[in-house]
């Protein structure tokens, strides 16, 4: 199917990436086209919409039948994209579902902010915890982060060295950027 696809695409004067041949764009005077394509799906089309119809009309004459979801919220490897004239939001509302799910936190306790200093002080604290699990949670909060959360980043990185002994101390920081995760789901990166 890829093959194929890329022949009409091709045909229709696209170019397809050399870094990354899933990618397809073409420019048309001041109007660029840029396509990412999975397996069948055409994922993401960024140009104006009198651009998608000529495609959606091209494709359809060669292929028949095509399928057209157009909307202001997309979804791309699971980060909701939600698009309007003012500004362009992104989050990941399902996977914060999933990790809030996995945590084991009281879904009922929220925290204001993703840290705090009186949690800090490591001395008198010796008991350790479950490093396994440990990681796994450090795991869940770097890919939001790093994702849609920037927010997160500077408590999960305190929390993150401490990766080698986490001690009950440490799991309770990361507890606490769960309880803030809680508080905090509906955010998005703007």
């Amino acid at each position: 199917w890829s093959e194929t696809l890329s022949k009409v695409l091709l045909k229709y004067g696209y170019t397809q990436s050399v870094h990354d041949p899933c990618l397809f764009f073409k420019r048309k005077g001041n109007e660029y086209i840029i396509m990412s394509i999975h397996v069948d799906d055409f994922y993401v089309i960024a140009t104006s919409q009198k651009a998608i119809d000529k495609l959606h009309r091209r494709l359809e004459h060669e292929f028949k039948s095509v399928t057209v979801k157009q909307g202001s919220i997309l979804q791309y490897l699971g980060i909701e994209i939600e698009c309007s004239k003012k500004d362009i939001k992104l989050g990941q509302p399902g996977y914060i579902e999933k990790i809030l799910e996995n945590s084991g936190i009281d879904l009922n306790r929220s925290a204001s902010t993703p840290y705090s200093a009186k949690l800090s002080d490591r001395k008198n604290d010796k008991e350790e915890v479950d490093k396994t699990r440990y990681l796994e949670l450090i795991g869940m909060i770097n890919y939001l982060a790093i994702l849609t959360r920037p927010d997160l980043l500077y408590s999960l990185s305190r929390c993150a060295q401490c990766c080698a002994n986490p001690t009950q101390r440490d799991m309770r920081r990361v507890m606490r950027i769960f309880y803030y995760i809680n508080a905090t789901k509906d955010k998005r990166l703007t």
